[in-house]
């Protein structure tokens, strides 16, 4: 028998609480690797240009992980806002600091919106598809809330039917797929610190590893900072170092 996964990745959903507290919500995968089953590591990623993925092998895998990708083989894109500070050209990454709009509990009481937020990543993807370097089909916005999700899906799909075909999905719901560009919405924003199931490392994980050419966050970087997870906290720093964070540009509405 041969399994292949990743258990730094996402595991099946668990729906049902007494499963989760008898330790259903540990892979079958996790658990053998845990158990010391004899496992090998593929180690060479072909997806993203390598500045994409050198935090993500550095954190999540020990700087295992390298890239089979060189940057010409992932060409710049030229989107229509700045470039991080000292950067020759555009980075194929960018946080963008929105420390103004706020988290809102979603109708069910169970998920968040943040309408700041979606609003400026209807508006990125827009001006992405404006600019002719990517296709709708090649873009993808992924958020870590059902509530948000839908929407930036109003927003983006309702207003413009030549936007139905960049797609919009939760983390979950992205894992395994890629795009050329991938546009994130991390949704909470307050004072408090507080970023709910953001706190797995692997949700974060599965999030900034879909994107081959351009990620583009938009988040609050003070909330997730503070939000009790050393990872998100070191990718803060990550992009702190390296001139990625930025504020929020003014786009066309």
């Amino acid at each position: 028998v041969i399994i292949v996964g990743d258990h730094k990745q996402l595991p099946p959903t668990v729906l049902s609480p007494k499963a989760a507290e008898q330790g259903l919500g540990v892979s079958l995968f996790e658990r053998m690797m845990e158990a010391g089953v004899p496992s090998t590591l593929l180690g060479v990623q072909y997806r993203a240009h390598p500045l994409l993925s050198e935090f993500p092998s550095a954190r999540f895998y020990a700087g295992a992980v390298q890239s089979g990708v060189k940057p010409d083989d992932r060409p710049q894109l030229t989107p229509p806002f700045p470039p991080g500070k000292g950067a020759a050209g555009h980075p194929p990454l960018v946080f963008f600091h929105d420390g103004s709009s706020k988290e809102e509990p979603g109708d069910s009481g169970k998920s968040y919106t943040n309408e700041g937020q979606a609003t400026l990543v209807a508006r990125i993807v827009t001006s992405l598809v404006k600019s002719h370097d990517v296709q709708p089909s090649s873009i993808g916005c992924i958020s870590f809330y059902a509530a948000q999700v839908s929407l930036i899906k109003s927003l983006l799909h309702q207003p413009n039917e030549g936007m139905m075909a960049v797609q919009v999905a939760s983390v979950d719901g992205f894992q395994g797929q890629e795009k050329d560009v991938i546009v994130i919405s991390t949704v909470r924003s307050n004072s408090g610190g507080n970023i709910g199931f953001l706190k797995d490392p692997r949700r974060l994980n599965v999030a900034i590893t879909r994107a081959k050419r351009l990620l583009v966050v938009v988040g609050n970087k003070a909330t997730l900072t503070a939000g009790g997870c050393p990872h998100w906290k070191a990718w803060m720093e990550y992009l702190e170092d390296k001139g990625w964070v930025l504020p929020v540009p003014k786009l066309e509405q």
